[in-house]
């Protein structure tokens, strides 16, 4: 965002800010023309922690980009722009005892359960009752928890379920007490085997890919096919696939390749099984 002008930020429903990196300053000469174009690349911790104060958690915010950001000008008589890195991440989804739990993505996206909790972890809000005044937290209970969530949504495009002992537990973590489950999980995307997949970001993003695994980590769904009822998950061939797709798109606005085993590993994790491509990355 040029120096003076209004720097806007948004995501998708579901999802907030979490801001990573940010720099006030002008590394390059290109971006924002001014004649006074001088590469000056002076870092302010304050930056980051300015622009996080505006935006972070937030599903979007809007601020000025001048040197308010950092105090005090970092480069006088230089035009500066405000450089931000950011993901939008989905925040935690809180369903109340007894409620149906709905989790879905996008078409072509498959969920993927990060955490999960089954106790209070707050009285009165979220999930109002008359016996929501005590707090009760099993910390050694959200393995099991995660287990079983996981069980009936990960790797599906959808799930629904209800949020009760029974389904979520097995055993009741704090009786008498009015519950709710807190859960974070995040949306990956699918390739099916030898198909094309097409990765982008909007204009003035590139694309930053965190994790990939090529296999199969579900039978029938996704990319169905009759070689597809044996679970193949290679956990050692993860380093090798992120590194050759961040080789593709790393840094890039937008990148496509065939998902098949020469591009993405090139030896085959699991011969005789229809596999696919399992990505996450932030613009």
């Amino acid at each position: 965002t040029c120096e003076n002008h209004k720097a806007e930020y948004s995501c998708p429903q579901g999802t907030v800010l979490d801001i990573q990196w940010a720099l006030f300053a002008r590394s390059a000469q290109e971006p924002c023309p001014h004649s006074a174009n001088s590469i000056c690349t002076a870092q302010y911790p304050q930056t980051l922690a300015k622009v996080r104060e505006y935006c972070q958690g937030k599903r979007s915010c809007s601020f000025h980009s001048s040197s308010s950001l950092v105090g005090r000008d970092p480069c006088p008589n230089v035009y500066k722009y405000l450089e931000t890195r950011y993901a939008c991440k989905w925040k935690s989804k809180i369903i109340c005892e007894n409620e149906n739990a709905q989790l879905s993505c996008l078409e072509g996206f498959v969920i993927d359960v990060e955490w999960a909790l089954y106790g209070r972890s707050s009285v009165n809000q979220p999930c109002p009752h008359y016996a929501a005044g005590t707090i009760c937290i099993k910390k050694d209970t959200v393995h099991e928890t995660l287990l079983r969530i996981r069980d009936l949504c990960q790797g599906n495009n959808s799930c629904s379920f209800v949020a009760n002992t029974n389904t979520v537990l097995g055993n009741d973590p704090c009786p008498g007490i009015y519950k709710f489950l807190e859960l974070r999980y995040v949306c990956n995307k699918i390739i099916c085997e030898n198909e094309n997949a097409q990765l982008s970001c909007l204009e003035g993003f590139v694309i930053d890919v965190e994790w990939a695994l090529y296999g199969r980590s579900s039978v029938s769904q996704p990319c169905p096919h009759d070689k597809a009822e044996t679970i193949c998950i290679k956990k050692d061939t993860v380093h090798e696939t992120l590194r050759r797709i961040r080789d593709l798109c790393q840094g890039n606005n937008s990148c496509s390749f065939v998902a098949n085993t020469n591009t993405v590993l090139g030896n085959d994790p699991c011969p005789g099984i229809y596999k696919f491509l399992e990505l996450r990355y932030v613009c």
